[in-house]
C-alpha cells in the first residue's frame, strides 16, 4: 500500500472490509475491538457481533475451523507473529482520508 501511494494518483482497494466489520455491539469507536461483558478468554461468537454480516469461514477449504472474525481477532490479540488485520484496516482507512484511496467490498446479499 505504501508503494502504491507513492506511485499512483488514485488507489482502488477491492474486497477489504472496514475496520468495524468484526466489532462487537457497543464497542469503542477507536477501531479496537473490545470483548463483550463477562467474556475473558473465549473468542466472540456470531451473535455478539454487529448484524452487518453472517459468520463465514476464514478459509473455505478448512471445515470446522475459525470463522473470519475469530481469525482476525486471534491474530489481533496474538503476542507474537500475529497479523494485525483490524489495526491494518484502521490505518488504511486513516490514509484514505489524506490520499485518494477508495475501498469497495460487495455486500454478497442473497449469496
Amino acid at each position: 500500500m505504501i508503494l502504491a501511494m507513492e506511485l499512483c494518483e488514485q488507489i482502488c482497494v477491492f474486497g477489504m472490509v472496514s475496520d468495524s466489520y468484526c466489532r462487537y455491539v457497543g464497542s469503542s469507536r477507536r477501531g479496537v475491538t473490545q470483548r463483550p461483558p463477562g467474556s475473558h478468554t473465549h473468542p466472540p461468537s456470531a451473535h455478539n457481533r454487529e448484524k452487518n454480516h453472517s459468520s463465514v469461514p476464514y478459509h473455505y477449504f478448512e471445515q470446522g475451523q475459525l470463522d473470519e472474525c475469530r481469525m482476525y481477532l486471534v491474530h489481533e490479540r496474538a503476542h507474537r507473529a500475529g497479523h494485525r488485520f483490524i489495526t491494518e484496516k484502521t490505518i488504511f482507512s486513516r490514509w484514505a482520508k489524506r490520499k485518494n484511496i477508495t475501498f469497495t467490498h460487495p455486500s454478497w446479499a442473497g449469496g
